[in-house]
């Protein structure tokens, strides 16, 4: 009985489109097969999305888009506080840039990526909580660089 239960879920769940974070690839295979990255501290994040999307080639000598970070700030505001005016909540917002070229002209409008978290924070477990504020750093990095990569899907193939 507990077979066919689990078995009627699991096609629930298939029917309706349901898949795991990160299995789903991309809808549009990216419209160049060449790519260069030029920019910041999303340079790295950003290489490693356009390398699982598919088959692209970030080695070329001459590479067909170069896509270029035009911007990057992180910004971490106090979301909440108690009644002693001490720190609850931190809100982390990741504000990321890009725009494409190809042959040194524009390729399509600016890209603009915003990802927030929120982390919770206490005094007494401050050398942990530095801990998680990097991973979270990372994680949100990860996260705008996938972002990037689904929106440089639509890019105009000329």
């Amino acid at each position: 009985m507990n077979k066919y239960l689990i078995l009627s879920a699991a096609l629930c769940l298939s029917a309706c489109g349901f898949h795991l974070k990160g299995t789903g690839g991309l809808d549009n295979a990216l419209p160049y097969r060449s790519w260069a990255v030029e920019g910041s501290q999303m340079r790295q994040p950003l290489e490693n999305a356009l390398r699982r999307s598919g088959d692209v080639d970030l080695q070329a000598a001459k590479p067909e888009v170069t896509v270029r970070i035009t911007g990057y700030d992180q910004k971490k505001d106090t979301s909440a506080i108690n009644i002693g005016g001490n720190t609850l909540e931190y809100l982390l917002t990741l504000r990321v840039e890009a725009q494409a070229y190809r042959k040194g002209e524009t390729l399509g409008a600016p890209i603009l990526v915003q990802v927030h978290r929120h982390m919770d924070y206490a005094d007494s477990e401050i050398l942990g909580k530095r801990e998680e504020e990097a991973q979270i750093w990372r994680d949100m990095q990860q996260d705008a660089a996938r972002q990037l990569v689904r929106r440089l899907a639509y890019l105009p193939k000329r």
